[in-house]
């Protein structure tokens, strides 16, 4: 079950008693504001802020300005203590909650306007995740496995900062992939099969032809 403020005063207190470090309590900022008390005991407060999670969700247009708000709210709460944002993130696939989307695009996107507002007001964050972590999708839906900045199957990152991100980086082949299923289609309805068999053939030059041209359009628009 949830520790009372008062508890958890007690297990800070005696943390601080054995060691040197600075000592703080992490949770969500809505628990700050319920438990003022707290912020007393902490040697700095750590704040969860999660835009995507929020009870009205907030669009990635407007994360940075939600998390730069509501970290001043709390800074003016807690006057004289530095604040910390222990965790914040997006997910870059899911479902969509509101006006809240999760792509590869809102995800770049809503980290590097956060790390821009942090530093132009002056505050830490620390984004969540390192890598996606599939287990979470059994406890919070596909959406839960898509907060890494690394995939976790390639262990590669999703996106490189400050280039352009696509939602769909294999378009091209998607695209001649429908092409081909339509050509197939097509074959089968004819009910002839030589006929198929010819436009078996004839579907994979065509998608060959369309790679080419959709790729080498790519290239000189470089």
């Amino acid at each position: 079950g949830e520790i009372s403020a008062a508890k958890l005063r007690e297990y800070i207190t005696s943390v601080k008693q054995q060691v040197k470090a600075p000592v703080t309590y992490a949770d969500v900022w809505e628990f700050w504001q319920k438990n003022r008390e707290l912020a007393s005991a902490v040697d700095f407060v750590t704040a969860h802020i999660l835009p995507y999670w929020e009870d009205d969700p907030i669009s990635a247009d407007k994360a940075a300005e939600h998390i730069g708000a509501i970290r001043k709210r709390i800074a003016e709460d807690f006057p004289g203590k530095e604040i910390l944002i222990g965790e914040f993130g997006w997910p870059s696939a899911g479902r969509m909650r509101e006006g809240a989307l999760p792509s590869p695009s809102t995800q770049a996107r809503v980290l590097a306007d956060v790390l821009k507002r942090g530093k132009q007001d002056g505050f830490r964050v620390n984004l969540i995740e390192a890598f996606d972590q599939p287990w979470k999708r059994y406890l919070e839906g596909t959406v839960g496995g898509h907060w890494g900045i690394l995939d976790d199957a390639t262990r590669r990152p999703k996106f490189a900062w400050g280039a352009p991100v696509s939602n769909h980086p294999n378009w091209i082949w998607q695209a001649a992939g429908g092409v081909a299923a339509d050509e197939l289609g097509r074959g089968a309805e004819l009910g002839n099969v030589g006929q198929g068999q010819a436009g078996g053939a004839g579907l994979v030059d065509q998608a060959l032809d369309l790679c080419t041209c959709l790729v080498g359009g790519a290239d000189d628009a470089d």
